[in-house]
């Protein structure tokens, strides 16, 4: 699904020049490794600094039956969690790459590069460089009839998120993953019987 011509089909602005380095969406199936790994060159030629990503995609098949087909699940996997991994890990790996270019020639005073150290405030508090938000859901914490493959996927990525954290919180990279609750939009297809 292209989702600027969704969006446009339904009457939404159309979306920001696609060149322009503040607003560049390379086309990327994210359940490849190696497409993220092209798309993380082409943003990273075009925006070389990065503070920050959002890690936004998913897909939840409806079907008829409460337990998806096995083709279904893998596909649900594929994308949500697989590329969640995929995006995530591509941005830590441009981060601590980042930051061992900067440390390897940012000399001290004296001359000698600094050591791989999480910068910190004058409290020895880490401060945050930057930033990663993964979305995922309520769904893992409320549960929902006809949503198995959906829930194991958000709570995946919720789990995921939280061991990120932990392991680059003192190296100044905030993890946090948003739980939004349903809504109806073009996505979510909620059926009338649900509203």
């Amino acid at each position: 699904m292209d989702i600027a011509t969704e969006f446009s089909d339904v009457g939404a602005p159309p979306s920001p020049d696609p060149t322009n380095r503040l607003h560049f969406y390379p086309k990327t199936d994210i359940a490849s490794l190696e497409t993220v790994r092209e798309a993380s060159k082409s943003i990273s030629s075009k925006a070389p600094v990065m503070y920050g990503l959002v890690n936004c995609a998913g897909i939840s098949p409806q079907t008829a039956s409460i337990i998806n087909s096995d083709e279904a699940f893998d596909a649900i996997m594929a994308v949500n969690v697989n590329g969640a991994w995929n995006v995530g890990t591509e941005y830590l790996r441009y981060l601590l790459k980042t930051e061992e270019e900067t440390l390897a020639t940012t000399p001290t005073a004296s001359g000698v590069s600094l050591p791989i150290d999480p910068p910190s405030n004058d409290a020895g508090v880490s401060k945050v460089t930057a930033s990663m938000v993964n979305v995922g859901s309520a769904v893992p914490t409320h549960g929902f009839a006809d949503l198995a493959a959906y829930t194991a996927r958000k709570h995946a990525v919720l789990d995921l998120t939280r061991a990120w954290s932990k392991d680059f919180a003192l190296k100044g990279v905030r993890i946090n993953c948003l739980a939004p609750g349903t809504t109806d939009t073009l996505f979510s297809g909620i059926p009338s019987h649900r509203k």
